[in-house]
């Protein structure tokens, strides 16, 4: 009997390749096609990974802690529905596969299988209803009169390529030939979450991919789900060539940047074509001219992605029911952590602009204060901001020792330190922090007639002169010294001399602050009590 299927995750959480290939398979079952032999047997995990050993083909590749050393020993060891778990690192083969099978890369690192120049990477045997995700997939040659693919060659099987990247292979051939994928005139293709970029169809039709014709009127059917297609070259259809007889569906998908061919060629008939962008217009889309992709690299997760740049006409442009049945699509190519839908629409292409992005958050830098006068606290005002892209200008809140806090608040004595986070729509977090630094003034001197006032640290030597009638004031450090029950501070400058004394009996002193002007003037300030002051402000 099949695993039941009753709890089964979305398309790109992914925590099972077999797991997406049954919502692919029976979900969507007008698209794909399930063979009745998938259901014969119980699924067998198999594992390859670099540093394994077919054991000269005595390995059935069933152990974690005995893997196979390549894909194909794998498939020759599985039963129909198997799922083959590939270990991240480069598999050089060229794989035919002769079983109906779920081959999965690693979700974070690259898994890919090259094929050296020397053949298909892998061959889809007639009958068989294959799943191949998070791989790359590259270095594919194919050569032949006809009917040959330089990346994958579905000879009438079902195949199934979720968030995967098929780029630099080569397909040579008299007639059909695709230099990314060949998908015969009998064979069911679906694309979903995938960059196809930068194949070759050497003297013949379709260089990112080629929808065959059966010869009898008919052909294959090819459906893309958010799949971007650029960089292809052909003699005819560059990104896609869709042959007599053949039908293509395709939606949120990007066709562009085709060097040989035109981008799409459809001689056989078009079914869905929802939300695309096909920068030279031709298969009718939604959108044509330039799609402003970034180059083809690492943007996270396992496979290489054309990024959408942030001008891109493909932002926010897209078809947002493949969100819901039969896709259920909930990330882009990367995977976890790269929801597929942000700000206002899903995008076109394999890649959403800004997934996984987190807000912009600013906090001040870091603040030093004087307690306030008459205070122990010093009260500071404070500003934080944060904004995203798609949500525009979010609430940042605050915290001091995980309790919230507002702006202005009261700061003691000492070095506190202020954490501060903004989260955006994606659930992603940014955080900043930045300290409040509060200098004691411990000691006053208050004039009993002009009010203005001489604080100062009696360890530090940090202090301040407020001139309450126009509210001037002086700061620095000065150098203290306790003589004969007297506190003293004392500081020169090229624009000030400082000279007080403090009187630890009384609490009473005396503070004189002399100016140094423009041309040498000089003007001296007193600052002289008599009575202790112990609040020693203005008012």
């Amino acid at each position: 009997m099949r695993p039941d299927n009753s709890s089964l995750p979305k398309v790109g959480g992914r925590k099972s390749a077999w797991l997406t290939w049954c919502l692919l398979g029976l979900a969507v079952a007008a698209l794909v096609t399930v063979g009745d032999n998938w259901g014969a047997r119980a699924f067998t995990s198999r594992f390859v990974s670099p540093f394994g050993d077919d054991m000269m083909g005595a390995n059935d590749c069933s152990s974690p802690d005995t893997p196979c050393a390549t894909i194909q020993q794998a498939v020759n060891q599985s039963g129909s529905g198997d799922l083959i778990e590939v270990a991240p690192g480069t598999y050089t083969e060229n794989v035919t596969v002769s079983q109906s099978v779920t081959i999965q890369g690693d979700a974070f690192n690259p898994s890919i299988v090259d094929g050296n120049q020397l053949g298909p990477v892998f061959i889809i045997d007639s009958g068989n209803s294959v799943n191949l995700t998070s791989l790359t997939i590259m270095n594919g040659n194919a050569s032949g009169e006809s009917n040959v693919g330089g990346g994958i060659q579905n000879n009438d099987g079902t195949l199934t390529v979720i968030q995967s990247t098929i780029n630099g292979n080569k397909a040579t051939g008299s007639g059909p030939a695709g230099g990314g994928i060949f998908n015969s005139g009998g064979g069911t293709l679906t694309v979903i979450n995938s960059t196809i970029s930068g194949n070759q169809a050497v003297g013949g039709d379709g260089g990112g991919m080629l929808n065959a014709s059966n010869g009898s009127g008919g052909g294959g059917t090819a459906t893309l789900v958010n799949v971007t297609i650029n960089g292809n070259s052909a003699t005819n259809g560059g990104g896609i060539a869709n042959a007599v007889g053949a039908t293509l569906n395709f939606t949120n998908t990007i066709v562009s940047g085709s060097p040989a061919g035109g981008d799409c060629v459809n001689s056989g008939t078009i079914g869905t074509n929802s939300h695309n962008l096909v920068q030279d217009g031709s298969c009718n889309p939604a959108v044509s001219g330039n799609p402003k992709l970034g180059p083809l690299m690492n943007n996270g997760g396992p496979t290489n992605t054309h990024a959408l740049l942030a001008t891109s006409p493909a932002i926010d442009a897209g078809d947002d029911t493949v969100l819901g049945s039969p896709f259920f699509l909930t990330t882009d190519q990367r995977g976890q952590g790269f929801p597929r839908k942000v700000c206002t629409h899903v995008d076109i292409g394999a890649y959403e602009a800004n997934a996984g992005t987190p807000p912009t958050i600013n906090c001040p830098p870091n603040i030093s204060k004087f307690t306030d006068a008459g205070q122990t606290t010093a009260t500071v005002s404070f500003t934080v901001t944060a904004s995203d892209q798609c949500d525009g200008a979010l609430t940042p809140s605050c915290t001091i020792n995980g309790s919230p806090v507002t702006s202005p608040h009261a700061f003691p004595p000492g070095v506190t330190t202020v954490s501060c986070s903004a989260t955006n729509s994606q659930g992603l977090t940014a955080s900043c922090s930045f300290t409040v630094t509060v200098v004691p003034l411990n000691v006053c001197i208050q004039d009993d007639h002009t009010k203005d006032t001489f604080r100062f640290n009696s360890m530090t030597g940090q202090y301040v002169y407020t001139r309450c009638r126009d509210g001037f004031t002086l700061t620095g450090t000065g150098t203290v010294s306790i003589v004969n029950g007297y506190i003293y501070i004392t500081d020169s400058k090229p624009d000030r001399r400082i000279n007080a004394a403090w009187s630890l009996a009384t609490f009473t002193g005396r503070a004189n602050v002399t100016l140094i002007l423009a041309g040498g003037i000089t003007q001296t300030i007193t600052v002289y009590d008599t009575n202790p002051h112990p609040t020693c402000t203005c008012t």
